[in-house]
């Protein structure tokens, strides 16, 4: 994962490490504070010798000797007698059993020397243990270690420092070791969540579906940003495409999003490019459609040139779903090998027919059968990744192209009349227009048609 998917993740799924992070932190702060407590008292041994001591080799030779000497002095401090010695002199007030088991002893390497540590829930058994096994030890070695006893002139002393004591576990620390570990745990979770959620939440999240990028329109935004979003789109996905881009058909993936409102938005783009465009809205159940369009024609019942309208912009023709929206469907199956009807177009020619979902929706299905490619609209926060996958996957076995995938951020103003829209977007990246004096759209004539 590279960096940027990373901060991504992170910028998204932020809540998720926050949860985490202040759940590790909540956990070891309330282990701290309310566990059991428990101190750590520490001394130390110094091991040293006496005696014949009079040239360096001897000193040498004595400094090896305590070095020698510290393994098996650890031994004996956790060891049963040294414990019971120290029971003795607390008077029986630690049990041997309880300074055994409490007490622990690890050596310095080549140093003389043994450090002795005891754990108690109270800090003065702890510092009173240390002390008395430092005490029982040293009271023990001058029994064991007696001068000239293995015909050395040297003997060995024992000297002890004052034992310190300190609450095991810092609550600060752990709780700065929690929260890393929080950070780690709630990033991993977070980069998990992102690949398996099944919404899409950006478009780097359906990239290894094997889709082209062309785009992505953010669709609160002012009208004159559209303008160049758009213009962008139809230079991207279809003027500088290989594809056959003469027949578009843009689906959706999801019930909710109005394609349409990227279909007029490609349309205006094309348009403003210089390229003779005709839209059809083959969405059915659309508040505004009234009068012919694709059904009628594809019924035989109306040619193309009676259907289409102008929209008051140039190079801009508009058709709707017609007065049988309901069975268009079974019409496109019908009409398969009758492609005759609708009209394939010049070179600097196109036909973008907004569709409904292809995911849910058999007339999609059925629009491929006059689509040369298609383009897939994939809303942020609404469409699914098994939706994306299966629009793909039923693109190609209809064996219809696949231009790309845009991305649409955020969703479109309903209020504001489509027609409208359509002739912003042409208006602004083409300049002024002649715009039609009539509410509804005029049917266009034969001659205009041509």
């Amino acid at each position: 994962m590279e960096i940027q998917e990373l901060c991504r993740v992170l910028r998204q799924r932020w809540r998720i490490v926050a949860i985490a992070t202040l759940v590790c932190v909540s956990l070891s702060l309330g282990w701290s504070l309310a566990g059991p407590v428990s101190y750590k008292a520490e001394g130390r041994v110094i091991i040293s010798t006496s005696g014949s001591l009079s040239t360096g080799t001897d000193a040498f030779h004595g400094e090896q000797v305590s070095v020698e000497r510290a393994p098996t002095y650890a031994q004996l401090l956790k060891g049963p007698e040294v414990a019971a010695r120290a029971s003795k002199r607390l008077h029986g007030d630690i049990s041997a059993a309880t300074i055994q088991d409490s007490v622990d002893a690890r050596i310095s390497s080549r140093l003389p020397m043994v450090i002795v540590s005891a754990q108690s829930p109270n800090a003065n058994d702890a510092v009173q243990m240390v002390f008395a096994a430092e005490q029982g030890l040293q009271e023990y070695v001058t029994e064991i270690e007696r001068r000239g006893r293995d015909g050395s002139l040297s003997s060995i002393t024992l000297s002890g420092d004052p034992p310190t004591v300190a609450r095991v576990g810092n609550p600060a620390l752990n709780a700065t070791l929690a929260a890393l570990l929080g950070l780690v745990l709630g990033t991993m979770l977070a980069v998990y969540r992102d690949r398996t959620d099944p919404v899409v939440k950006s478009a780097n999240q359906i990239g290894r579906l094997g889709l082209r990028y062309c785009g992505s329109i953010t669709a609160t935004e002012n009208a004159s940003a559209l303008d160049d979003a758009f213009r962008r789109l139809a230079v991207g996905c279809v003027v500088s495409n290989q594809l056959d881009t003469k027949r578009v058909l843009v689906v959706g993936v999801d019930r909710g999003f109005e394609t349409c409102f990227i279909a007029r938005g490609l349309a205006g783009g094309l348009a403003a490019c210089g390229r003779r465009t005709t839209l059809v809205n083959a969405i059915t159940g659309n508040r505004r459609e009234t009068g012919f369009g694709l059904s009628d024609v594809l019924n035989g019942s109306r040619t193309w040139t009676e259907c289409i309208h102008r929209t008051g912009t140039d190079h801009l023709l508009e058709m709707g779903v017609g007065t049988e929206s309901t069975s268009l469907d079974a019409l496109l199956i019908d009409s398969r090998n009758e492609n005759g009807r609708v009209p394939r177009g010049d070179r600097d020619e196109h036909l973008v027919i907004g569709g409904p979902s292809i995911a849910h929706s058999s007339t999609a299905v059925a629009l491929t059968a006059i689509a040369d490619s298609a383009l897939i609209v994939v809303t942020e926060g609404e469409s699914l990744v098994s939706d994306v996958l299966e629009a793909k996957l039923i693109l190609e076995a209809m064996d219809t192209p696949i231009i790309g995938m845009v991305y649409v951020i955020g969703a479109p103003l309903h209020d504001r009349d489509d027609s409208n829209v359509l002739a912003e977007v042409v208006h602004g990246a083409s300049g002024p227009h002649t715009t039609s004096n009539s509410s509804h759209p005029r049917p266009v004539s034969p001659s205009d048609a041509s």
